[in-house]
């Protein structure tokens, strides 16, 4: 039941996701119809299982809605900083083996520069508005029938590092033999530590090529649940929409933190957070669960990354069970946060919850061993 295509037919009108500001929502049926047009015209362009595409995207309801129809084709889907320079962008889509390429039309400038560059690239689609030398994706897929195609296989993302020792470096792995609703070890994950599950409301702020915005979106949706997805990131704003839309859970990086910190108390008072129940740092590669009056038994890292998209990897947890020591409190909202934050930790999850004096459960949580290769 791990898909968006079972909550289609459970609960179709149900929003996938929420644009925050445009207010623009997508339904479950919405979700399942346009990623079955996308697949369609995935195919009618040659494209087949282990095919790479490109996506230059900035927040927009369009995303998901290619990236599950890239998911369904079995293609390899690369998402691309908008920050990129030309060069890089070029190296990206190159490296990739990219044949397609889908560009948000509020990127008109870098779409201009990459029309010369990547000739092995065969078809160009630009997103929200019409680029010269690009076809309009939204007129493209819905020519095309909405059924499923008939040889749907699991893809998956392959992104790149931001090249900071270099150029930018992908992870590449291969594709699995599996159906496109077979569970992941990030919904196991997901779903035990962070109790993710149907009934999540899950705020994200971020850009969606990076890796954790881009998988726990998909992942929220694998569950049947609801992301709601800000275009760009505001301090007051992000906090509104918790309230606003009833937020369980959400991620976050140690600037958004500090912008919130920053808002005036008269203006964080405005707000209130009791549906907020986890809330999860995703930007370095090692972190930690850091919680005041809680302990931990075994150290735990968790990855969330380009290279690495499973928690629990940094712990030696192989097969094992991981016993963490939580307080309960009147508001059970969760800090998944970064080693080295400090004392702002503490004034983080003053901010997010108003800490009560309670009784100590216990929570395991398990990896499952890595089978040889």
């Amino acid at each position: 039941m791990f898909h968006p295509f079972h909550h289609a037919a459970r609960d179709p009108d149900k929003p996938a996701y929420v644009m925050a500001r445009s207010g623009e929502a997508v339904s479950y049926r919405q979700l399942e119809a346009r990623s079955n047009q996308g697949a369609q015209l995935l195919r009618s362009l040659g494209l087949k299982r282990g095919d790479a595409i490109a996506l230059l995207l900035d927040n927009n309801a369009r995303f998901f809605e290619i990236c599950w129809a890239a998911q369904r084709a079995g293609l390899l889907y690369t998402a691309m900083s908008t920050r990129l320079s030309t060069q890089e962008a070029e190296y990206i889509i190159g490296d990739c083996g990219a044949k397609l390429l889908i560009v948000s039309a509020s990127l008109a400038g870098q779409a201009a520069e990459l029309l010369a560059k990547n000739p092995e690239v065969r078809h160009r689609y630009a997103v929200g508005g019409p680029l010269p030398g690009h076809d309009a994706w939204e007129a493209a897929r819905a020519a095309q029938p909405a059924r499923r195609i008939a040889d749907e296989s699991a893809g998956r993302d392959m992104l790149y590092s931001s090249g900071t020792t270099g150029r930018p470096k992908g992870v590449k792995t291969e594709l699995l033999d599996e159906a496109i609703d077979a569970p992941g070890p990030l919904l196991n994950v997901a779903a035990t530590l962070y109790g993710l599950g149907p009934d999540a409301v899950y705020l994200s702020p971020a850009p969606l090529y990076h890796a954790a915005p881009l998988r726990f979106n998909m992942t929220v949706m694998r569950f049947g649940g609801t992301a709601v997805i800000m275009e760009h990131f505001d301090a007051e704003e992000a906090l509104a929409l918790i309230e606003r839309h009833g937020i369980t859970h959400s991620q976050w990086v140690p600037t958004m933190f500090v912008r919130m910190l920053k808002l005036p108390p008269e203006v964080r008072a405005r707000y209130r957070h009791a549906t907020l129940r986890c809330a999860i740092h995703a930007a370095a590669v090692t972190a930690r669960i850091a919680r005041r009056r809680s302990s931990m038994k075994v150290p735990i890292g968790v990855s969330i990354g380009k290279s690495r998209s499973v928690p629990l990897d940094e712990g030696k947890l192989d097969g094992r069970e991981v016993e963490i020591a939580v307080t309960e409190r009147a508001i059970p909202m969760q800090m998944f946060t970064t080693m080295g934050l400090g004392e702002m930790e503490g004034e983080i999850k003053d901010f997010f919850e108003k800490m009560t004096p309670g009784k100590t459960r216990r929570r395991k949580a398990k990896k499952a061993a890595r089978k040889p290769a």
